[in-house]
């Protein structure tokens, strides 16, 4: 492995999984395990059946670029986990698109700070985001500025 390789994998998150030299994939997370306890933590408003890890270091690595270049020209802003719940049928779009609103047939992204309901058919997404008000829903202008971390699934 070259530095620059390493370098790249260094970034990465340490909960990370790699699959046939792959990291780009979608993993389920075990029940009971504490990254599971953890997510439940964040969402409590009805069963959750299921959650899976997204793993894409595209998107991910334009996201700590993005981070790291706010860290140097910006004032304050900050990483914070928000939500957006979408359709079943648009979660392959929503993570092959990164959230892009014109593929989810949404006038405008909205990360809400916290889920009160989800509807039949529906998914949440876990999403870090970087914004300058941590107490507030979050319209994010790019799409570097968010990553999707996490599919939770409900009964």
């Amino acid at each position: 492995m070259n530095l620059e390789q390493r370098m790249f994998y260094e970034k990465l998150p340490t909960n990370w999984q790699e699959r046939n030299g792959n990291y780009n994939e979608i993993f389920d997370i075990n029940r009971g395990s504490q990254e599971f306890e953890q997510v439940e933590d964040l969402i409590k408003i009805q069963s959750i059946t299921k959650v899976q890890r997204v793993q894409n270091c595209n998107f991910y690595c334009q996201f700590i670029c993005r981070r790291e270049y706010l860290a140097r020209t910006s004032n304050q802003y900050y990483s914070v986990r928000r939500f957006i719940q979408i359709s079943n049928c648009y979660l392959q779009d929503a993570l092959n698109y990164n959230l892009d609103p014109r593929r989810l047939n949404v006038g405008e992204l909205v990360l809400q700070q916290q889920l009160n309901y989800i509807g039949c058919n529906q998914v949440a997404l876990i999403v870090n985001v970087l914004t300058d008000n941590p107490h507030s829903n979050s319209k994010p202008k790019r799409n570097t500025d968010y990553y999707i971390e996490y599919i939770v699934y409900f009964t």
